[in-house]
């Protein structure tokens, strides 16, 4: 009987081309066996599905793609006959032996009943990672998947963290160095993971997995109850044309005072052809394991605690937020910090958005150089911002140049016109329109720079003054 030889347990490329030989050359579903190497199996190249010859007088035949994306999703399914069951509707679709708008039909019902409990553990998973990316205190991550669904959520992964990671779950390691994304064995099968047991995504036996994308629907972010879902939900937003060129969805956040955890041996620079935090030919242990955990009072110190009632909205993502995947941490963040310190502010009390989640950009000269955002974008990205606002419920929120006041205000403005005074918007709440940090920057002058400066201190410490009056919180 012939046994297909699977790479790793969402080895799709190499069912995939199984499939389609075996149902050419005619091998019934029940002559054919799956198996999933182990983890120090030698995987043979090339795969026998290669040599096969098509069966005499077989008609070329196509698997609709709708029904291919259902195959590759039900493929994360910790179910044992999910490769026999996929396999068992090509063979029925190559000899015209199935009706395949039959909602009836058992091998259908069960292949998308399997792709069902997937899309329900993928939205798990990526709420739960988007609450890790959140706290900003830990690199490593613990999870434990009921199905198969690390390696298909890489991508949304990586775009939601620009920061160093690394997941562990019993079947399954993924790490991100900051530069690549590797893969590596589960806790199930080794308790460290040497360097060379890593194996970079895109080559090798990693060439072909499952990519979950899940667009939102209007209805999904409403339904949102946390910062992290919604964050989570934006990753795989398609609404404006931003998304390709841009790097990630940068969503708002606090900055913890601490800072993110970067890497697992105090270097901040990431290597680019191996995983980050290796010593001693194994991962180290993440420096936040030694003092934090699950209630232990060491973690207090990162918890940030918000500015009651207070919101800055800014433009869009620079070039140095568009890599990190955090809002204002370029050279206007320097410029906006200081600000708000000045204004008595501490930047880990507040959260920070922008009103377009991508960065516009031309590329010159290889260099990307930031684009005003279009009408488009804000349009687009603008049920993200409601929907920050109906979370966080802000009694002020600072709208830090034109795009974002224009977004908010739902109409034309202009800064001189609008500046320094509090206004009342659509939903009932309050907002200040102010100058963008970057604005400062592009300042020809020192005594220009200074006095702007002075004036953009004071239009936070109206802001201060606002929310001390409302809430009586200093």
């Amino acid at each position: 009987m012939p046994e297909i030889l699977l790479a790793h347990q969402v080895d799709f490329g190499t069912w995939r081309q199984a499939a389609r030989a075996h149902a050419h050359a005619g091998t019934p579903p029940g002559e054919l066996t799956w198996r999933v190497r182990r983890f120090d199996e030698t995987f043979p190249t090339p795969a026998p599905a290669d040599v096969l010859l098509p069966e005499q007088g077989a008609a070329p035949f196509g698997v609709p793609r709708v029904l291919m994306q259902t195959f590759e999703r039900a493929m994360q399914a910790h179910d044992p006959q999910r490769f026999e069951l996929a396999y068992r509707l090509v063979y029925r679709i190559a000899r015209g032996q199935i009706d395949l708008k039959n909602d009836q039909d058992p091998d259908l019902l069960a292949i998308h009943a399997l792709a069902d409990a997937v899309d329900v553990e993928t939205r798990l998973f990526r709420r739960e990672f988007s609450a890790f990316t959140s706290e900003q205190t830990q690199r490593r991550w613990v999870f434990q998947p009921r199905h198969y669904v690390v390696e298909a959520n890489a991508a949304f992964c990586v775009a939601r963290n620009a920061r160093l990671w690394e997941i562990r779950t019993p079947y399954r390691r993924a790490l991100w160095n900051g530069k690549k994304l590797f893969f590596g064995p589960g806790d199930s099968e080794v308790e460290r993971v040497p360097v060379q047991q890593w194996q970079p995504a895109g080559s090798g036996l990693w060439q072909d997995y499952p990519h979950t994308v899940l667009p939102p629907n209007l209805a999904d972010v409403r339904a949102a109850s946390t910062l992290a879902e919604l964050a989570a939900q934006a990753m795989d937003c398609r609404a404006c044309s931003l998304w390709q060129p841009a790097s990630r969805t940068v969503f708002g956040t606090i900055r913890l005072a601490s800072g993110p955890v970067l890497s697992a041996d105090g270097d901040n620079l990431p290597a680019v052809e191996a995983p980050i935090g290796m010593t001693g030919g194994a991962v180290s242990a993440d420096p936040g394991e030694a003092s934090c955990g699950p209630g232990k009072a060491a973690c207090a110190p990162h918890q940030a605690v918000r500015m009651p009632g207070l919101m800055l909205v800014g433009e869009q993502p620079g070039d140095q937020e568009d890599l990190a995947g955090l809002p204002f941490v370029g050279p206007a963040g320097q410029v906006l910090d200081n600000a708000l310190a000045a204004a008595g502010f501490a930047r880990e009390q507040i959260y920070i958005t922008n009103a377009v989640k991508h960065f516009r950009f031309l590329l010159r000269n290889g260099r990307r150089v930031h684009q005003k955002a279009g009408e488009d974008s804000i349009q687009a990205c603008r049920i993200w911002l409601d929907a920050e606002r109906r979370l966080l419920a802000p009694v002020l929120t600072v709208m830090l140049g034109a795009t974002a006041a224009s977004s908010l205000l739902r109409r034309p403005i202009t800064i001189s016109r609008e500046r320094s005074r509090i206004l009342t918007l659509d939903d009932g709440t309050n907002g200040l329109v102010t100058v963008h940090p970057s604005y400062l920057l592009r300042l020809p002058d020192e005594e220009s720079r200074q006095r702007e400066q002075a004036r953009f201190v004071s239009d936070l410490t109206l802001a201060r003054q606002f929310l001390m009056d409302k809430t009586g919180v200093e």
